[in-house]
């Protein structure tokens, strides 16, 4: 299944684009990730977070079909 994924900040610049629709072979977090990093494979020796509907996402987090954004670090202030 393909699912949108939206890069921000200094991800853009490195990967050369802004959004991409991702295939996926289900919708959990280690597939998301392993089918970026495959795609991508600078984002394995990058620092990143994904989230989804406003939320980061991680480990066991249950993913739908809403677009998945791809942060890089960021610090607040």
């Amino acid at each position: 299944m393909k699912v949108e994924v939206r890069f921000f900040g200094q991800l853009i610049d490195k990967l050369g684009l802004a959004v991409y629709q991702l295939e996926v072979s289900a919708l959990k977090f280690e597939a998301v990730r392993d089918a970026l990093e495959q795609t991508f494979p600078a984002l394995k020796s990058m620092s990143y977070q994904l989230a989804q509907n406003n939320s980061i996402i991680e480990g066991e987090t249950a993913l739908d079909q809403s677009v998945i954004d791809v942060f890089p670090p960021f610090s607040g202030g």
